[in-house]
């Protein structure tokens, strides 16, 4: 009879530790699935979301604008220095006079001041 019993235990044993692991998974699952609920991202406003959308449509836009205008000071600084190089020298000296006298006969005060 011991070893009928002993036998049984050892069966008994067997289901035990089925019952164990599947109790520890079941509380993994459960730990799981409880700190997914307490740490869960708030769902968005759609307000919230409508401004992000206009954010990043502006972003593109700017993007695009400062494109466009480094584009235009490219062509324009292409453009001032081939007129710069064609100049000969009497004529960047005859440039110069005509700013020099122009700039004579603005009436300049003690503090800085332009007076046109």
């Amino acid at each position: 009879m011991g070893q009928e019993i002993k036998a049984t235990g050892i069966t008994g044993g067997g289901l035990m530790t089925k019952y164990k692991w599947l109790l520890i998974f079941l509380a993994i699952l459960a730990g799981s699935l409880l700190a997914w609920w307490l740490f869960k991202p708030a769902p968005v406003d759609p307000i919230v979301e409508e401004m992000m959308f206009e954010i990043e449509a502006l972003e593109q836009r700017v993007n695009r604008i400062d494109q466009k205008v480094r584009k235009e000071v490219e062509s324009i600084r292409a453009t001032v220095k081939q007129e710069i190089s064609s100049l000969t020298r009497d004529d960047v000296a005859d440039a110069l006079n005509a700013e020099l006298s122009e700039f004579r006969r603005l009436d300049i005060s003690p503090g800085g001041v332009v007076n046109f």
